[in-house]
Order: structure tokens, then C-alpha cells, then sequence
């Protein structure tokens, strides 16, 4: 293990220790195969509050995936760290090793709620950030169609523009030609490719003068969002835009 690795404990129930070891096994596969593609993001999870729901309808569609997960992970509070329950799953390609698809690792979880009163408080840093606002896959034109067949399948319906919009998971498909014009000079290290995630921050101008004053690259695409570009933002762009 790495020196600078931060050591995670989970809880699982017994009987599910080795299912849950030969998908951490999976997974760690994958990353290592991801990070020999490109440097940058590889790893979409999009939040849900029923994911046995979720899983179901996956299923009914015809989606492989690797069943729900049960695991206990650690929770910074006010007052001390807590072993919280959560539930995920990963959605699986059948032409690819489990819990991968062609662009990355996609999944659903769902976590217990934190009391906010014993949550503390990570939305104070000088940039401004308050949540994690979205997610950019870029795939070949060519295939563009089947991508969005296939996200319809595990997000639901999709808004068609210069982009493909879902609005349930805050994802925004986007074909190679037309990523430019999404995000100005930007161009994909690998196709299929998460090529962006995007942040919610307070003030928008704050965070443009924090970021300009670390010498850190800008580009306005509206006067409600900029983006860090991939080259100085380890590989995948980071969106910033205003909240609200």
C-alpha cells in the first residue's frame, strides 16, 4: 500500500465478506486498468434513496449488474467518527470485467443521513464549494446513440440539445465533435472518457479570483460557469457554477 494511502474501515455482515472481497478485488482491477487509459476521472456514482428500487429497475431493463453491497463506512461529526451504513451497486458491462463499462465505473448508492447537527462543516473552504453538481461523459460521435440508449436505461429519460441531458443524475453525455463547444479547447485523452465533473460553489467570482490568484487557469462559457482545464486540473475539467 502506498505510504501517502488514507486506510478506510468497512463493516459488512458476514456472510457478505466474500462477495464484498472479490468485487473490491474487481475493482481495484479496474481502477489500475482505467489509470493506465489516461489520468483523470474514472468513477461515476450517482446517489439514490432506495437503492433496492434502483437495482430492480436495472434489472427489469436488462442492466447487469453486481447486486447491493451492504457496508458500515466512517463519518466525520462534531463529535467523533461514526460507522455509518451504506449500500452501492455497480453497474456491469457483459463484454467487460464485473463492475465496468466501457467509459469507467458507474454505480448507485445510498447513504444513511447524517444528522446536519452532527455533521461538521466542509462547505467552508475559500473556494466556496457546496456540493458536487454533475458529471461529463464523452463518447465517439459514432456511437453516441447506443451511449444514450444505454444511460437511459440506468438514469431514465434524457433532454436532447447540442448535449444529452439527464437530469436524475446530473449528467450531461456530450460526442467527441461537439465537446469544444461545451467546453472551449477541450479535448478527450481517450474516448469513452469521463472528461469533467462539476462543483456548486456560493459566489462564482470568489471563486475565479481564489483560482486566478493560484495561478490556476480559467475559462468563462457563461456568466454563471467557468471551467479549469483538464491539463491543469489532473486530467479531467472541473466546472464551477454558481449555486442556485
Amino acid at each position: 500500500m502506498p505510504g501517502n494511502a488514507r486506510p478506510i474501515p468497512v463493516q459488512v455482515p458476514h456472510e457478505q465478506v466474500p462477495g464484498l472481497r472479490a468485487a473490491i478485488r474487481a475493482t481495484a482491477a479496474n481502477i489500475t486498468s482505467f489509470l493506465r487509459r489516461f489520468q483523470g476521472v474514472h468513477i461515476m456514482i450517482a446517489d439514490t434513496s432506495d437503492i433496492d428500487r434502483a437495482a430492480a429497475r436495472l434489472t427489469a431493463g436488462g442492466v447487469g449488474h453486481g447486486g447491493v453491497h451492504d457496508i458500515r463506512r466512517p463519518v466525520e461529526t462534531a463529535t467523533g467518527t461514526r460507522m455509518e451504513p451504506a449500500r452501492y451497486l455497480e453497474i456491469s458491462d457483459p463484454r467487460l470485467s464485473p463492475g465496468r463499462v466501457p467509459e469507467g465505473r458507474i454505480g448507485f448508492a445510498e447513504n444513511t443521513p447524517v444528522d446536519a447537527a452532527q455533521e461538521p462543516q466542509h462547505t467552508d473552504h475559500p473556494n466556496g464549494a457546496t456540493r458536487l453538481a454533475g458529471c461529463v461523459p464523452c463518447v465517439a460521435d459514432t456511437a453516441l446513440p447506443e451511449v444514450e440508449r444505454r444511460y437511459e436505461s440506468y438514469f431514465g429519460p434524457a433532454r436532447h440539445g447540442r448535449a444529452t441531458r439527464f437530469d436524475r443524475a446530473d449528467v450531461t453525455v456530450v460526442a467527441a465533435s461537439a465537446l469544444t463547444g461545451l467546453l472551449p479547447g477541450e479535448r478527450p485523452a481517450a474516448l469513452p472518457a469521463f472528461v469533467a465533473h462539476a462543483v456548486a460553489v456560493r459566489d462564482l467570482s470568489a471563486t475565479e479570483e481564489l483560482l486566478r490568484g493560484n495561478d490556476v487557469p480559467t475559462v468563462r462559457t457563461g456568466p454563471e460557469e467557468m471551467f479549469v482545464p483538464a491539463g491543469a486540473a489532473l486530467g479531467a475539467a472541473i466546472v464551477f457554477r454558481q449555486d442556485g
